[in-house]
């Protein structure tokens, strides 16, 4: 029987390397596939989708156990991923150590982008608590998604962009022209922590998969792709 796992594309390279390592091992069938947090938690809630394992922040597990759709007592706990500032690879690293800092550092960018998601709503939030939404709006672009936006950063974006976005988001692009240049100040920091879990649909089959992703092998997978 193969064995489905379905996570927030935050998850998406520490469950791939976890999976396809499993199952290199001899582990088993898993299928793997992923999708924005929030349409997982409403599409679990509302019975439109089913996955046996869930990997989702802890509010959203939280909802899913409230409605007995999780196994009690099946959850691991993987770490944060916090909202980061990328740059192109090979440019200088600004400093952002302290929000005057951070606020320099976008004054003296040549662009800024981040997505319409829940990360780049946080990050207009922020810009606008900064008193820098009217300043900045000129060389700000938004994307829809993480993807676009790195893809815009390795690629048309010019010199001195700033790109905004999750920490394992990011991280998927270190090898494609895009480098993690450190997270937001502490004053403003954004970290969402993750969960593993088992749903309440999850067969007996599920035990080994789910075992592996909580043991040290696995991870090591969620480590390197940003989750601390």
């Amino acid at each position: 029987m193969t064995i489905t796992i379905l996570t927030a594309g935050a998850l998406k390279e520490g469950v791939a390397n976890a999976a396809n390592t499993f199952m290199a091992a001899g582990g088993g069938s898993v299928a793997a596939s992923f999708t924005h947090g929030a349409d997982i938690r409403d599409g679990i809630l509302d019975g439109a989708m089913d996955a046996h394992i869930l990997g989702l922040p802890t509010d959203m597990m939280d909802a899913l156990a409230a409605k007995e759709l999780l196994t009690k007592g099946a959850r691991i706990e993987l770490g944060a991923i916090r909202v980061a500032v990328a740059i192109k690879s090979g440019e200088t690293v600004p400093n952002i150590a302290t929000v005057d800092a951070f606020k320099k550092a976008m004054a003296a960018a040549s662009q800024l982008i981040y997505t319409t998601a829940p990360s780049g709503e946080y990050m207009a939030g922020v810009i606008e608590d900064l008193g820098l939404a009217d300043a900045l709006v000129a060389k700000t672009m938004r994307f829809g998604t993480g993807a676009e936006v790195n893809e815009h950063l390795a690629g048309p974006g010019p010199a001195g962009t700033l790109a905004f976005g999750v920490s394992t988001e990011i991280t998927f692009y270190r090898d494609q022209g895009v480098a993690l240049a450190g997270y937001l100040p502490p004053e403003i920091e954004s970290s969402t922590p993750y969960q593993i879990a088992r749903s309440a649909t999850a067969p007996p089959s599920a035990d080994d998969f789910f075992d592996y992703l909580e043991g040290a092998e696995a991870q090591t997978f969620f480590t390197a792709s940003g989750v601390e």
